[in-house]
């Protein structure tokens, strides 16, 4: 039930997003610049510390509204059942599309909100033969900026991964898409 709850509230944060891109980025030429740069994130993975590595980009309208690329992927090793020992460890990643909303863009210190929409993939090595599966995901999340100069802003903020589409199957019970939503804690470096 609160799944449910969770993807209905993702789904009208990610419509009321794309509203507000409708109506301040196509209606005229409001495109202001690009950006970029790297990201780290700390989350949990099948109920273990897991770190993330990774970049994000795109380009800036009205320095309000920003539509870019996120991709990240798996730093450590993560267990997938320790009872097993001809299974191993996880190969984990996932991107896709961001949309941010930035409030108060001429502000040192502001806010932006964000939802990616994207895929991933999970595997894993079991008896030298390698298992995995490709999933969807929803991560809204909002984050802290802070200007570090004219050329580059440092955000800290969390988020929310909520993914599906995975097969337990394929993983014999021991992974599935809970054991892959979890909340994110961000650190990203963005360059203007």
């Amino acid at each position: 039930m609160k799944k449910k709850v969770f993807l209905k509230i993702f789904c009208i944060c990610l419509f009321l997003q794309g509203v507000i891109l409708g109506q301040s980025v196509f209606a005229s030429d409001l495109f202001t610049h690009t950006f970029g740069g790297p990201s780290v994130k700390y989350t949990r993975l099948n109920g273990q510390d897991a770190y993330l590595a990774g970049a994000r980009g795109g380009w800036v309208f009205d320095d309000r509204v920003t539509l870019g690329f996120d991709g990240y992927g798996l730093m450590n090793d993560i267990e997938i059942n320790t009872a097993q020992p001809d299974t191993n460890l996880m190969s984990y990643g996932y991107g896709g599309i961001v949309v941010d909303y930035i409030f108060f863009p001429d502000r040192i210190i502001h806010a932006q909100v964000n939802t990616l929409l994207g895929g991933g993939y999970l595997s894993y090595r079991k008896s030298d033969t390698d298992k995995g599966d490709m999933f969807f995901l929803i991560e809204p999340g909002v984050n802290a900026v802070i200007k570090a100069g004219s050329f580059a802003d440092i955000a800290i903020g969390v988020s929310y991964r909520y993914a599906w589409g995975l097969k337990p199957a394929t993983f014999e019970g021991f992974l599935s898409n809970d054991t892959i939503s979890s909340f994110s804690f961000n650190l990203t470096l963005i360059f203007n």
